[in-house]
C-alpha cells in the first residue's frame, strides 16, 4: 500500500467517542449487562448516552444469582445460562437482608432501614421506617417497580401457628398498614381457606440446578458456611416465582452465605425520584 493510500486511511478512521450521542445511545440499548457495565465505564460521554439503557437483551433470560458473605462487600454475580462467574464490590450489600427480587431491583433491610436498591447501577430509593428494628424469617414481595405508581409492598412474619402478619405500603404512603391474616396451613376452625396465588412455583432451584463440587468451588463455600437464598418473581404473561431456601444446613455450619435470584436489569431513576 502506497504512503498516500495510508494517509487516506488515517483521515477516515474515526473513535468511537466521536459518534453522535443518539448512535451511542442505540449501541448502549443493545448490549447485555456486563457490556453495558463496561460500556458506561469507559468515559463520560459513553455513561451520558446510556443513560436510559437497561440491559434487555439480559432481562427476558433465565434469572442470575448473587452471591455475598454478610460482613463484607465483595459479591459474585453467576449467569447460570452460561456458567459465567463476575466479581463485583457492592458496599451496600454489606451487612443487608435481601426479602425480595424482582425486575432487578431488591428489597433489602439494613441497620433497622429497609430501601430499593438496584446492584447493577448502584441506585436507592428510600421507603418510610418500618415497624420492625429486626427482620427474623421475615419474607416479602412487592408488586412493580419501585418507580411505577402501582408498587405494592408486603413484608410478611409469623406470629404464631395460627396467624402471620403482614406489614403493607404503597406508592406515596408515608406509613405501612399492619394486618393480622390466617396462615394458608393453619387447622381448620371452619372458615374460609386461604387461596393460593395464581404463580408457577419453583421449589429449590439453587440446590437442584446448580449445587454441584464444580460450583461450590466456583463459589468458594467453606464447609462450616451455609446458603440462604433469597427467591424472585419475574414473567407477567406466565408469572414464575422461586421460592427462598436454605442449603448446607446444619449444626456444623454456623456461617451464612447469602445469595438472591435476580434479573439482570439496569434500572436508574431520577436522581429527585422519591417514594
Amino acid at each position: 500500500m502506497s504512503t498516500r493510500r495510508k494517509k487516506d486511511v488515517s483521515v477516515r478512521t474515526r473513535s468511537f467517542a466521536d459518534l453522535p450521542p443518539e448512535i451511542l445511545s442505540y449501541i448502549a440499548s443493545r448490549l447485555p449487562m456486563i457490556e453495558l457495565l463496561r460500556f458506561r465505564g469507559t468515559c463520560r460521554d459513553f455513561r451520558s448516552a446510556s443513560s436510559t439503557a437497561t440491559a434487555a437483551t439480559d432481562s427476558y433470560r433465565r434469572p442470575w444469582l448473587l452471591l455475598h458473605k454478610p460482613d463484607t462487600s465483595e459479591c459474585l454475580l453467576y449467569n447460570n445460562e452460561e456458567s459465567k462467574v463476575y466479581n463485583r464490590d457492592i458496599p451496600d450489600l454489606k451487612g443487608a437482608i435481601c426479602l425480595a427480587s424482582h425486575e432487578g431491583w431488591l428489597l433489602l433491610f439494613k441497620d433497622e432501614s429497609i430501601f430499593f436498591f438496584s446492584p447493577f447501577s448502584l441506585a436507592k430509593i428510600t421507603l418510610p421506617d418500618f415497624p420492625h428494628k429486626q427482620v427474623n424469617k421475615h419474607v416479602a414481595a412487592f408488586s412493580d417497580v419501585p418507580t411505577s405508581p402501582d408498587c405494592i409492598i408486603s413484608v410478611i412474619n409469623r406470629i404464631d401457628e395460627f396467624f402471620v402478619k403482614v406489614n403493607v405500603i404503597s406508592k406515596g404512603q408515608t406509613s405501612w398498614t399492619p394486618y393480622k391474616i390466617p396462615c394458608p396451613d393453619a387447622p381448620k376452625d371452619g372458615s374460609e381457606p386461604v387461596q393460593a396465588m395464581p404463580y408457577y412455583y419453583h421449589d429449590n432451584v439453587f440446590q437442584k440446578g446448580i449445587v454441584n463440587e464444580k460450583t461450590r468451588q466456583i463459589f468458594n463455600l467453606e464447609e462450616d458456611e451455609h446458603v440462604d437464598v433469597c427467591g424472585l418473581s419475574y414473567g407477567a404473561l406466565k408469572p414464575h416465582v422461586y421460592l427462598n431456601e436454605v442449603v448446607f444446613d446444619s449444626t456444623t455450619k454456623t456461617r451464612v452465605r447469602r445469595a438472591v435470584w435476580i434479573q439482570p436489569r439496569f434500572s436508574k431513576p431520577d436522581p429527585n425520584h422519591r417514594w
